[in-house]
């Protein structure tokens, strides 16, 4: 949660004003001297900025912190997903007039998910100020042969990925790194504040995805009124939150692994 610095409210992290008296909670990212007390600041600006709702103009700085391969990237693997979940889960609900904008809301959610996890990454680099060198191409390539040999990913979604295509290699190359969570040993920030935010920002968008899931189950009929959702379907939730998140994060490392 954001704390209000005018009245001490409690705001979500993706608000950009306080609900109780108005104040605006969104801070510029140009500041120096940003330290660990400014991530959860930096974060909500962030994602503020790089988020766009259906049918908005995008914010003019949008593109010199997202770049668009890694969007596409990012979009790839949440389709992806996406269509796996609804073959999983929702399979006799596809066709339904009123399942359509019930699904796109899950979609969106993937994508928002991930992208929380993309403003993670970025704001650590803001903070902790540090660089991580390039991974030789041979070495990247190695990599992905090697979690392709020694992985399902081949016989899952993903293995119609192309090599020879920009995008799905990068994406080939950002799952090969979260292989049995390669991706931990590039993290910049300690182990203890790196805990601390992560808590925060995985409650802050598990929340969001239960009010989500809640939502779209009452609208399709697989939940009836003030139903709570089941322990199985909360933890299904929870780990697709933990997956989105990484996957954003490790999307935002791979630009520094894999300069683009």
């Amino acid at each position: 949660m954001n704390i209000c610095k005018s009245c001490g409210g409690e705001a979500p992290l993706s608000f950009r004003f306080c609900p109780r008296c108005g104040t605006q909670l969104y801070e510029g990212l140009e500041r120096s001297g940003a330290d660990p007390d400014s991530f959860v600041p930096l974060l909500n600006s962030l994602y503020n900025l790089l988020a766009v709702k259906r049918g908005d103009v995008p914010h003019p700085d949008r593109g010199k912190h997202l770049n668009t391969v890694s969007e596409s990237a990012m979009s790839r693997r949440c389709s992806i997903d996406h269509n796996e979940m609804c073959r999983d889960i929702f399979r006799s609900l596809r066709f339904r007039p009123e399942a359509s904008q019930a699904l796109d809301d899950l979609l969106t959610l993937s994508l928002s998910n991930a992208l929380a996890g993309y403003a993670y990454r970025a704001v650590e680099e803001m903070i902790c100020k540090r660089k991580i060198l390039p991974m030789p191409s041979t070495e990247r390539d190695s990599l992905i042969s090697t979690v392709w040999r020694n992985s399902d990913l081949k016989e899952s979604a993903y293995g119609e990925l192309r090599s020879d295509d920009p995008v799905e290699h990068r994406l080939l190359f950002c799952l090969a790194l979260n292989w049995n969570s390669g991706h931990d040993r590039y993290t910049l920030a300690s182990q203890d504040l790196h805990e601390k935010w992560w808590k925060t920002v995985f409650g802050e968008n598990l929340e969001l995805s239960f009010t989500c899931f809640e939502n779209v189950y009452r609208a399709v009929g697989l939940l009836a009124n003030r139903q709570p959702l089941s322990h199985a379907v909360k933890q299904s939730v929870a780990d697709d939150v933990h997956e989105e998140l990484t996957h954003g994060y490790v999307v935002r490392l791979a630009e520094s692994l894999y300069p683009i």
